[in-house]
């Protein structure tokens, strides 16, 4: 096999982390990050990380609701809470100062994404203007708790 790529982190014993990992050859860059998971809100807890290397800051959408503004390449948020909504909607991450009836960089729709209590991170990747499968825009959801 091919290394190709190796960092080092010290992690914490009894902290909750995730490395997010981006780019690709020898562009490649990490970000760890610590997660919240304790959550007794009546909603959902989110954060949201920026890994699209093309694109110089995002904003990410619930409907046309804007949730978090101005996130740079290699930022997250910090995490915020939303009630759960009365009716599905999008969420879409636009490049910052595009309007929210814009074009979106990329679309997700789940029921899954705001269930009560939960704690989310909330991530956009890939690169802006590709198609193919493997690196176009994505906005992804990992459960923390």
């Amino acid at each position: 096999s091919v290394l190709l790529y190796t960092v080092s982190f010290d992690l914490v014993k009894n902290r909750f982390q995730t490395l997010h990992v981006t780019d690709t050859g020898s562009k490649t860059k990490s970000l760890l990050l610590d997660d919240e998971i304790g959550f007794s809100g009546s909603g959902s807890k989110y954060r949201f990380v920026n890994m699209m290397p093309n694109v110089a800051k995002v904003d990410l959408y619930f409907g046309t609701t804007l949730m978090q503004t101005g996130i740079p390449y290699l930022g997250s948020s910090s995490y915020f809470e939303m009630a759960v909504p009365p009716a599905s909607q999008a969420w879409t991450i636009r490049e910052t100062g595009t309007s929210p009836t814009s074009t979106a960089l990329a679309t997700y729709t789940s029921a899954n994404t705001y269930i009560i209590g939960r704690v989310y991170t909330t991530f956009a990747s890939g690169y802006k203007g590709q198609t193919a499968t493997a690196t176009r825009p994505y906005i992804s959801f990992l459960l923390n708790k």
